[in-house]
């Protein structure tokens, strides 16, 4: 299933996809690290920092980039060096985790994602986590750090399975129609479209068992 984009309010971006998993794996995807890295972004983008302390109040932070060609600008064959990933969890548990990553894989720090593209192009986001229900609901707040438009955004996650198939709708409002507007002049769709293709192939591949917990 495509991505389906639609305006319901002057504030408000919501995003459908569907996927061909049960919600447990799609809910994983989206707080584990160590999956994140593997999807998150438009084609070309790759996490280099996930951080994740998921938990109401709990913060994440997410560093991307896209990495230079082999042998020219932007391909996803150049190595990338080395992964940090940390997780805290509302268990108490943590994970903290270092691997080199090469080829298409991406790399990882702690609650945030940072991107950083061609040329020197970085990108970084980071929030709190005001809602965790394991399964089924995520809401959390976004700000950029160079970001083009005012104020903080909410993004809510609805995860719905039906017949082991997962319904994802995605919520955001922004803080000002004149942000939401902006938003939609970027290449928005584009990119979270791009994502959730290589999630949907994530998920075709198959999660190892430890991380499907």
């Amino acid at each position: 299933m495509s991505l389906v984009v639609t305006t319901p309010s002057d504030r408000e971006i919501v995003l459908a996809r569907s996927f061909d998993a049960p919600r447990r794996l799609v809910f994983a995807a989206f707080t584990r690290p160590e999956l994140l890295t593997r999807w998150y972004g438009a084609r070309g983008w790759h996490l280099v920092t996930c951080e994740i302390d998921l938990r109401v109040g709990g913060a994440y932070r997410f560093v991307s980039e896209r990495m230079a060609r082999a042998g020219g600008a932007g391909s996803e064959g150049a190595a990338l060096g080395t992964v940090r990933v940390s997780e805290k969890t509302a268990r108490g548990g943590a994970f903290d985790s270092q691997a080199t990553a090469l080829g298409g894989e991406r790399m990882a720090r702690g609650g945030v994602f940072d991107s950083v593209g061609a040329g020197g192009e970085r990108m970084a986001q980071s929030g709190v986590y005001r809602e965790v229900e394991p399964d089924a609901r995520l809401v959390l707040t976004e700000v950029f750090d160079d970001q083009s438009y005012p104020g903080e955004t909410l993004i809510t996650h609805e995860f719905v399975e039906r017949a082991g198939r997962t319904d994802l709708t995605s919520t955001v409002r922004y803080a000002t129609p004149e942000g939401r507007d902006r938003v939609l002049r970027y290449p928005m769709a584009r990119g979270v479209g791009e994502g959730f293709d290589r999630l949907d192939q994530l998920l075709m591949e198959g999660i190892p068992d430890e991380l499907d917990s």
